[in-house]
C-alpha cells in the first residue's frame, strides 16, 4: 500500500513536541520524526494551542490540539496535591478531562487509526478510552515510574516531602502496573536495562520493545574537544524541577565543583535548565552561572571542557550524555547518569560514584590533553554509530511491526 492508503498511527502527546527542552519531549520529538519516516502519523495533544503550526517533519500528515482552552501545561503540571484526597489518587489524574477524551476518540475516527501510541505515563488516564476506539495500543514509557519514584522518595528530603515521596511510589506502582499489563499491547522502552527492570516488575507486562533514545540532529563536527586549552567550563543541563537533576546539581556545586575548581585553578560551572531550585541562583559563588532555560544549549555545548553528570536517581537514558559525547566533549559520570546507554568506563566516558572518584576524574582530564581527545573521539563515534536518527527508525520498524493488534 502506498503511504496515502495506509491509516496514519496517531501519536497522543502531553504537548506539542516541536519546542522540546526536557528529556521526554526530545524524546517524543525523534520518535514522530522515525514514525514519520516509516509512514504516515497524526500528533494530538493534550494541551491546547490556538494555532498550532506543524513542523516541516516527514510523514507528519496531521498536528492537533484539544480544543479546551483552559487544558494548559500549567494545568497539566500542577504544583497542587489534590491526588492525596482520594485513596487512589495520582497526579496524571489532573491530566484527564472527559471533553478532551471525547475529542480524542472523535480523532482516531476522523484520521481512521488502527494504531495509537500513548506518549508516557502521563496521559495514561486516556488509555481506556483509546483502547475501546482502535486495535492496537502501544506505550511509549520513557521510564519505569515506579522504579524512578522509589529513587526519589530516597534523595534528602524535609519529612513531610519524604512521605508524599513515598506514597507517590505507592501510586504509580499501582497505575504503572494497570496500564502495561491491561490497558496496551505493546511497550517501548529505551533500553535493554529498562526492559529488565519493567518486567522484573511486572512479568505479565505486554511485549516490550527497545527503542533507544537518540540525536535527530548531530553537531558537524565533535567542537567540544577543540577546548582543551581553555579554561575549565563545566556545563551540567537539565530540567531542574526534576528531583533528580536537582539532587544532582546540589551535590556538584556543594561538593564536587568547589573541590575542582580549587585543584585546578579557578574555572566556571554553567547550569543550563529550566526551574533551577532557588538556593542554587543565590549568587554566593562567582563562579557558578545559572542560566535558566536557554533556547539553544550549542554555544555552551561548543564551549564546555567537561559535562559532569552526578546523578544519584533516575531513569531512561540521559540525552544530556549523548549530547555531550555527539560534541567530543568529556564526560564524567555516576554509573547511575550513564545507566542503560552502551558506555565503556575509560573508553567513551568515565564513570565516578564516589565524591573523591568523581573530582579526581575531572582534575584529571582537563590535565591529560591526548586522553581528552581520545574520549571525544569514541563517544562521537559511539553517538553516530547506536544513537543517531538511524538507530531509531530502525528500531521503531521492528518494534511497530512485531506489534500484533489483540484478539
Amino acid at each position: 500500500m502506498s503511504g496515502a492508503e495506509t491509516p496514519p498511527v496517531l501519536m497522543v502527546v502531553p504537548d506539542l513536541p516541536d519546542r522540546p527542552w526536557r528529556g521526554q519531549e526530545l524524546r517524543l520529538r525523534s520518535l514522530i520524526r522515525g514514525l514519520g519516516r516509516l509512514g504516515p502519523v497524526h500528533v494530538h495533544a493534550l494541551c491546547h494551542r490556538p494555532t498550532p503550526d506543524a513542523p516541516a517533519w516527514p510523514g507528519l500528515v496531521g498536528w492537533t490540539t484539544s480544543s479546551d482552552p483552559t487544558l494548559t501545561p500549567s494545568r497539566l503540571s500542577p504544583s497542587s496535591q489534590e491526588w492525596l484526597a482520594t485513596d487512589d489518587g495520582h497526579p496524571t489524574d489532573a491530566w484527564f478531562d472527559p471533553g478532551a477524551a471525547e475529542e480524542l476518540v472523535s480523532v482516531i475516527q476522523a484520521i481512521g487509526a488502527h494504531t495509537v501510541v500513548l506518549g508516557g505515563l502521563g496521559v495514561r488516564a486516556y488509555a481506556e478510552a483509546v483502547r475501546r476506539s482502535v486495535p492496537r495500543v502501544v506505550l511509549d514509557h520513557q521510564n519505569v515510574e515506579a522504579d524512578v519514584a522509589d529513587e526519589i522518595a530516597r534523595l534528602a528530603a524535609p519529612a513531610r516531602h519524604m512521605l508524599v515521596r513515598r506514597l507517590l511510589a505507592e501510586r504509580t506502582a499501582l497505575v504503572e502496573r494497570v496500564l502495561v499489563e491491561q490497558l496496551v499491547d505493546a511497550v517501548l522502552v529505551c533500553s535493554d536495562h529498562d526492559a529488565r527492570r519493567l518486567l522484573s516488575r511486572y512479568p505479565a507486562s505486554a511485549p516490550v520493545s527497545v527503542v533507544p533514545n537518540v540525536l535527530d540532529d548531530l553537531p558537524p563536527a565533535p567542537t567540544g574537544g577543540a577546548c582543551i586549552d581553555r579554561d575549565p567550563l563545566l556545563l551540567y543541563a537539565g530540567a531542574f524541577g526534576y528531583a533528580p537533576n536537582a539532587d544532582a546539581a546540589r551535590w556538584l556545586t556543594a561538593e564536587l565543583w568547589p573541590r575542582m575548581r580549587d585543584q585546578l585553578g579557578g574555572g566556571r560551572l554553567v547550569l543550563a535548565g529550566s526551574h533551577p531550585p532557588s538556593d542554587l541562583v543565590d549568587g554566593s559563588d562567582p563562579t557558578v552561572q545559572v542560566t535558566g532555560r536557554l533556547p539553544d544549549l550549542s554555544p555552551l555545548l561548543a564551549a564546555a571542557t567537561l559535562a559532569p553528570v552526578p546523578l544519584r536517581a533516575g531513569g531512561g537514558t540521559r540525552l544530556k550524555v549523548l549530547e555531550a559525547l555527539a560534541y567530543g566533549i568529556p564526560v564524567v559520570s555516576t554509573r547511575k547518569g550513564c545507566e542503560g546507554l552502551d558506555v565503556e568506563d575509560g573508553v567513551h566516558v568515565v564513570l565516578a560514584d564516589d565524591a573523591d572518584g568523581f573530582v579526581q576524574a575531572g582534575v584529571d582530564l582537563h590535565r591529560d590533553r591526548d586522553r581528552r581527545r581520545a574520549l571525544g573521539t569514541a563517544g562521537r563515534a559511539l553517538v553516530t554509530e547506536r544513537y543517531s536518527s538511524a538507530a531509531i527508525v530502525a528500531a521503531l520498524a521492528a518494534a511497530m511491526g512485531a506489534t500484533e493488534p489483540r484478539e
